[in-house]
């Protein structure tokens, strides 16, 4: 599926996405993917709901994503089941990874995972050979060269290991860049408030987490937007934000240690913060004009 919008773009520089998010988790998911739906680069050839860790919250997922299609107005055919948990052997949507990896296309793989790795161990597991066909853009870890604990990488370390080890073209975003991505609550009630039925959607689940009982790192008055810095270092090349460094391998605390081997990863250590925000609430507000369609 992709986004036509009132301006044309270059056919060599379309890509095709899937995009691996955690959508029932927390707050951001939902900015992060509506954003790279919309985005006229990307052909998204899936979204994956995966899980994060607790009981049945991959199907939890699968019903956000069907809230945010529904408001899109788009099929939801594009919505495809991940891994049930950490364990699992076999998924839909590392299916799914394997059949576009494997596809004679001229046009480049990126596989957008905003949470757990499972389903992109599982689709390495079910054919080694795609090894070097996709590259993984993964918003997880800590940041280097220690590491330490964060959410996406403590849901399925071992997983996070096996495609550490095995995958040739790694993108990492990690924590210390990731969470630089911050807004305040009245820039974002300001920027989207009855401006659409997208904005709203975003607006309502930002507040209704917001609400909820919190780590002392939330002020109460902001948001961080974590997961958008992976359609960002698509849609803008962060040239020179980033560093390649030696592939690691992940210890039971999260920490890190050396890999031997020639892998190496590209690590980012800073984002454009607002012009992906500014590219989020523009095609917000592009497609509330109806001035977006899909094909």
């Amino acid at each position: 599926m992709k986004a036509q919008l009132p301006y044309p773009v270059p056919r060599e520089k379309e890509v095709r996405i899937i995009i691996l998010s955690d959508l029932a988790n927390e707050a951001d998911d939902h900015a992060a993917v509506i954003q790279m739906l919309l985005t006229p680069i990307f052909d998204v050839r899936g979204i994956v709901a995966v899980h994060f860790g607790e009981k049945d919250s991959m199907k939890k997922s699968l019903l956000e994503g069907e809230r945010i299609l529904s408001s899109l107005k788009v099929p939801k055919d594009i919505l495809i089941p991940g891994a049930e948990d950490k364990d699992s052997k076999a998924s839909p949507g590392a299916k799914l990874i394997v059949e576009e990896a494997l596809k004679e296309d001229d046009r480049k793989l990126y596989v957008l995972a905003l949470g757990a790795l499972t389903d992109v161990r599982i689709a390495l597991e079910l054919e080694s050979s795609i090894w070097d066909k996709f590259t993984l853009i993964w918003i997880g870890g800590e940041g280097y060269p220690n590491g330490g604990w964060e959410y996406n990488l403590s849901r399925d370390i071992l997983s996070a290991n096996i495609v550490f080890n095995s995958l040739k073209d790694i993108w990492q975003i990690p924590r210390p860049v990731y969470s630089s991505m911050g807004l305040t609550l009245s820039e974002l009630f300001l920027r989207l408030r009855g401006r659409g039925k997208l904005e709203d959607l975003i607006l309502n689940r930002i507040i209704a987490w917001n609400m909820l009982p919190a780590g002392a790192y939330r002020s109460g008055d902001a948001w961080t937007l974590g997961d958008s810095p992976a359609a960002g270092v698509l849609i803008y090349p962060h040239q020179y934000c980033y560093e390649i460094k030696s592939r690691v391998t992940i210890n039971d605390n999260c920490s890190y240690s050396p890999l031997a081997g020639d892998l190496k990863t590209r690590v980012y250590n800073k984002i454009y913060q607002r012009m992906i925000f500014e590219d989020l609430f523009s095609k917000l507000e592009l497609f509330s004009r109806g001035l977006i369609t899909f094909v």
